[in-house]
């Protein structure tokens, strides 16, 4: 948290520097569930065979990846693990990361915890947040019933989002 803090802090100050360059998603996403360590390996992933690199500071972009699954993994229910997935959208990629929560749960706590807002305005999705703006990105963040998902939009490297990079088995 206090990393969190500080980053969020040198990031307002710009005193964060950027590298923005062609990054392969699935080498981001693999350092990100490494970065979670043992919790990371319960995140599914379901990516197209084929993805275009985006274009962000590796550095960065695992930052937020990691920030997101942590936050997914922190509000899921142990026997329903977050998911990312991806899709292109044009000139950018999206990276959608749900929770593992049902739709419509059963726990009013629940949906009530998340339809306050609380969850949209955690550290780690302003962290994220930042951080996606910083990569000329953006994040949104939507929920349903007790369902919450976060997509960050960043610029794909491939001109018209046709070139792609293998993916990492």
């Amino acid at each position: 948290m206090v990393t969190d803090l500080d980053d969020l802090s040198r990031l307002h100050a710009g005193a964060l520097d950027l590298y923005l360059r062609p990054v392969d998603l699935n080498e981001a996403l693999g350092a990100a569930l490494d970065d979670l360590g043992p919790g990371g390996h319960s995140i599914v992933l379901r990516l197209p065979e084929q993805l275009p690199d985006v274009i962000a500071d590796a550095a960065l972009l695992t930052r937020a990846l990691t920030a997101l699954g942590a936050d997914a993994l922190r509000h899921s229910l142990p026997d329903r693990p977050p998911v990312f997935t991806a899709e292109v959208r044009g000139d950018r990629l999206e990276i959608r990361v749900e929770d593992g929560m049902p739709g419509r749960g059963p726990e009013p706590d629940i949906t009530a915890t998340r339809a306050s807002g609380s969850r949209s305005d955690s550290l780690a999705l302003r962290l994220s947040r930042d951080l996606a703006e910083a990569m000329d990105g953006f994040l949104e963040t939507a929920a349903e019933g007790a369902a919450f998902s976060v997509t960050l939009t960043l610029p794909s490297a491939a001109p018209g989002g046709n070139a792609t990079s293998g993916r990492a088995e």
